[in-house]
């Protein structure tokens, strides 16, 4: 493509950002700033055990971190995740025209290290749960909850997530949930693991 296609196509991103929004149901999410810019980008992701099942944005920031963001998301959305996470810092600049001042550098680059970072809190996610044993963790649905493991309603209750909205939810995932109602990190994890801990009792 000519410069000047590289450049359309950049401002068309940047004004009509795709699966720019909140995500229903995401199980990993995460935030990187371009302090330098002052662009901000919050990225939110739904994986299965092998796919990128589906990604949105939000944030603000110049064209170029927008557009970028934009055009990652193309990019990664149902594809293997074995395949995104081999996506390299050059394929991204390609993706803008390939030649980014270094000044402009990290605007183009937020997204993809921000999706990085998702990609990190997911894996972490999966490890630590495999690790403690636990049945039930801060990224799964509200609702799903509530209606495999009846004994992890009496935790919910007790921490106060008894609104119908919290049990009935197809989008909100349990910390989610939690934090709507202010419960603070220590609270979430200490509701995670009494939650588990009735599920266990309810198992046996």
């Amino acid at each position: 493509m000519t410069a000047s296609i590289y450049r359309e196509e950049i401002l068309d991103h940047y004004k009509h950002p795709r699966n720019f929004g909140a995500l229903a149901g995401a199980t990993a999410r995460a935030e990187e700033d371009n302090i330098p810019c002052g662009d901000h980008i919050s990225v939110a992701l739904k994986t299965s055990e092998t796919t990128m099942e589906d990604i949105a944005f939000e944030g603000n920031g110049c064209a170029l971190s927008i557009a970028a963001a934009s055009m990652l998301t193309e990019k990664v959305k149902c594809r293997p995740l074995t395949e995104v996470e081999n996506f390299k810092e050059s394929d991204i600049l390609e993706w803008v025209g390939g030649k980014i001042s270094s000044g402009r550098l990290q605007c183009v680059l937020l997204g993809w290290k921000t999706l990085k970072k998702a990609l990190a809190n997911a894996q972490a996610g999966k490890t630590r749960a495999s690790a403690n044993g636990m049945l039930v963790t801060r990224d799964m649905n509200l609702g799903e909850i509530a209606a495999r493991w009846p004994a992890a309603r009496t935790t919910l209750l007790d921490y106060g997530l008894h609104c119908v909205g919290c049990f009935a939810s197809s989008f909100d995932t349990l910390e989610a949930g939690a934090k709507v109602h202010g419960m603070s990190e220590e609270e979430i994890e200490e509701m995670v693991e009494e939650i588990n801990a009735a599920v266990g009792k309810a198992k046996v």
